[in-house]
Formats: C-alpha cells, structure tokens, sequence
C-alpha cells in the first residue's frame, strides 16, 4: 500500500522473546553482507554472524541448519522471496509452522541483507503485573475454548470449519472472484476432506487451549508423504478456487511451497489467478507467459509461476510487486481484472 506494514504470525516465537529478556526487536540500518542477527539472553552476545551459507536457501532449509548450530534457539527467516524483494515476501517462523505474511515484511528484511533471526533459549519467567485479572480471564477462554459449541468446533477443525458457513452466506468466490462457491463446490476443499486425505495431530500457538493447527502428512497420490503443518480457510481459497484448483492435495502442495519460498499465498494466490485471468483472456498471450501454459487448475503452471515470481525472474518479474503494478505495466483494460484495496488484495473471503 505504499504506507506502513504489519503482519500477526503466532506461534511460540514471540514468548521465546520474552524469555530471553525482550519486550520488542527494533531493526536499523542495512548489514554490509547477508547476515544473520542472534540474540541471546546476555545482551552482550548478541551478534550478526555470516548468512553466506544460508542466503539462497529455502525457509525450512534455513531454519533446519540453523537450529542444528543454535541448540534450543527459535528462527525467523526470509527465503528466496524475500532475498529478491518481492513485494509481498514474507518472514516465516517454526519452520513453515507461522509467517508474518502480509504488507511484504520479508522484502524488508531482505533489503538489510537480514536472511534470519535467531533468539536463544533464556530461562527467564513472564511476569504478570495483575495475577488474580490474568487468571479470571483465562479462566474465561479455557471455558470457552472447551466447553462451548464454537469453540469445540474451532478446536477440532480450526479455521476451514468456516468454508461451508461462509459457502452458504455467498461470501466465497473462485476463478479470480469472478465465480461463486456453492456449499456443494465448498466440500471439496472442506474440513472433512482434509481429514479424510491426511493423518494429522493437533498442535497450537503459545499457551492455548484451542491446539487449532493440524500439522498433517497426505496419505496418497502423487503428493503422498508430503508433510505440513497446518490447513487455514486462508489457503483453500488463493492456492485453492480462486485459481480453478480443487484437489485439496495440491493445495497443501502449493501452501507448502509458497510457504519454503517466503511469500504470502494470499497475495501470491491473487497474482496466480490474475495472470490465469489475464492469459485465458488473451490480455497476457501465449508468447508473453515465458512458456507457462497458464490456465484454471493447472497446478503445474502455477508451481513454475511461484518458483519465477520467488526469484523475480520471467513472468515473475512483471508479478513480483503484486496485481496492481502489475496490472498497470500489461496496460490493455487489465486493471479491471484485479480485486484490490489500495494496491493489497483482499482477504481470502468477502
């Protein structure tokens, strides 16, 4: 948008924080070379260290060896996205588990030459400054996570629960927003078919009781054994109907890479359909599509898209700032083929 980001990313990341002694990270400035920030319970050892041998790498690639190096330490990290300054790169976290994923923080800390940060373990406690309020309240949400209908529902399928609901209230549309769902269309991406095609274990952000994520592994077909760590609403429709795709294992496929390259599906979801769009319409032709063979469904397509947009390389290269500016650069009426506000597309629903 041009004016400030802020993205929420969950996750245990923020208390590892808190444990090593900080309130907040502040970041200035631009490292010389690509660098890593560690941060340690002792203010004295925080340091940046050589990210030579990460830079280039994936996210889970990334947070793996670093883990390795840094025993009990947590990692925030950009991959290819982020390195190359794709506007809506992201900063992924527990592996592919959390992101801060939109307005393109990843393109920021890819522009400090910052490929991660890593916090180690501290042993410090998390203070609270009223004990009898703290705990009343979360009183309030252990009773509401376990003991109400929407909570218990939340728990056991977490935010794909909703798809149907929403399906039904008309607020669901595929093909670039240009078609709505039916509730009937909507079971195929739903919770029950997610359950039917994985074996999954619940696991959550800090502290709550809801455990709403379902890492999972597909059980079959030509994704079989691929593993992640959660399914949301908010990946079943950009990775999902807004680009023609309705087997659900291709959207955990899509999710998952998105997810190692270090973009936001939301927005990427956006530019996928728009260049479907665009080329089905002959605004974006064959000879312009840098040999992708763009069309609704074609998850192939859109796997080579997310891998050049990733790098800002072919096509990725008109895409990589997102469906705006690149609706202005094609010209030929394809503004009117974007859903946005102020340049940021819109959530996964209406």
């Amino acid at each position: 948008t041009g004016l400030f980001g802020d993205a929420n990313g969950g996750g245990l990341f923020g208390a590892q924080v808190k444990r090593a002694g900080y309130d907040h990270i502040v970041i200035t400035g631009v490292a010389e070379a690509p660098s890593v920030l560690v941060i340690g319970p002792d203010p004295k050892k925080c340091r940046l260290e050589s990210a030579e041998a990460y830079w280039g790498l994936d996210t889970v690639e990334t947070d793996a060896r670093l883990k390795k190096k840094h025993k009990g330490a947590m990692v925030a990290c950009i991959g290819p996205a982020g390195e190359h300054r794709v506007a809506f790169a992201n900063i992924q976290h527990g592996g592919i588990a959390n992101s801060w994923s939109r307005t393109g923080l990843g393109a920021i800390m890819g522009s400090k030459n910052l490929k991660a940060i890593v916090v180690k373990k501290g042993k410090g406690k998390l203070p609270v400054a009223a004990t009898d309020e703290f705990t009343a309240l979360s009183e309030q949400v252990k009773t509401w996570a376990t003991d109400t209908i929407g909570g218990k529902i939340f728990s056991r399928w977490g935010t794909i629960a909703q798809i149907n609901e929403f399906a039904g209230l008309g607020l669901l549309y595929a093909n670039n927003l240009r078609d709505r769902i039916s509730v009937r269309d909507s079971a195929k991406l739903d919770a029950r078919t997610f359950v039917d095609l994985v074996d999954h274990k619940d696991h959550g952000c800090f502290k709550c009781p809801l455990r709403c994520e379902k890492s999972y592994r597909i059980k079959n077909g030509p994704y079989e054994g691929e593993e992640g760590k959660k399914y949301e609403l908010g990946y079943a429709l950009p990775l999902g109907f807004h680009i023609g795709v309705t087997d659900l294992d291709a959207v955990l496929h899509l999710n998952n890479l998105c997810c190692r390259l270090g973009m936001d599906v939301i927005e990427f979801g956006s530019v996928a359909a728009l260049a479907i769009d665009l080329g089905t319409k002959g605004i974006l032709p064959p000879e312009a599509q840098e040999g992708l063979e763009l069309d609704w469904g074609a998850v192939a397509a859109v796997e080579a898209l997310a891998h050049q947009v990733s790098k800002a390389e072919g096509l990725g290269e008109l895409f990589r700032d997102g469906v705006k500016p690149a609706a202005d650069r094609i010209g030929e009426g394809a503004a009117q083929y974007t859903i946005h506000i102020k340049g940021m597309t819109e959530p996964a629903h209406s």
